[in-house]
């Protein structure tokens, strides 16, 4: 655990700078809030993971061929359309700037994917999908213990349940595609 928070906290010093830069704010200051930098990183990789989730949904809907598959990634659509949404309402209270579009990494994400058909896409779209709810679930329990905003903090809290029901649902439905457990 003690590694884990090392590791995250590194996460968000090398990405500190480049919220800045998304922000249009080289310091990264939000004047008239109550933000800190953990909770400036949060909202740039939690706007950009939410809108991932989205447009990989989307794909996953039209090429998956697991009906399962399909079903997870029109959950995926519906649950994070809506924290996305919420998330907005806040930042825009919170006078957050967020991103507009896909970082590098999803943008990445996103064309590997669309290179693969039948099994392989499925296969590949939900260890994305692990992986990802891996890393969104600590960075989530990240904001949580070092965020300074109420507000931002709350929204973490509350989404954390519903992506560790996405992380065990991706987690089984990889062990049902490939006969593998991953617990």
């Amino acid at each position: 655990m003690r590694r884990t928070l090392i590791v995250n906290a590194v996460m968000f010093a090398i990405a500190l700078p480049v919220a800045a830069q998304e922000s249009g704010n080289p310091g990264a200051m939000q004047p008239g809030t109550d933000l800190n930098a953990t909770d400036r990183v949060f909202a740039t990789a939690i706007t950009q993971g939410g809108m991932a989730e989205v447009k990989l949904g989307q794909l996953a809907i039209d090429r998956a061929q697991n009906e399962t598959v399909k079903a997870f990634a029109q959950r995926m659509m519906t649950d994070h359309s809506k924290a996305n949404d919420r998330f907005a309402e806040i930042s825009t209270k919170e006078g957050l700037q967020l991103p507009k579009k896909l970082d590098p990494e999803h943008q990445g994400i996103a064309k590997n994917l669309e290179k693969l058909k039948e099994s392989k896409f499925d296969v590949e779209y939900m260890r994305v999908q692990v992986a990802d709810h891996q890393k969104t679930a600590q960075l989530l329990e990240y904001e949580i213990g070092q965020g300074q905003n109420a507000a931002v903090q709350d929204f973490a809290s509350d989404t954390l349940p519903t992506v560790l029901a996405h992380l065990r649902m991706a987690q089984d439905t990889m062990a049902n595609l490939t006969g593998q457990a991953l617990r």
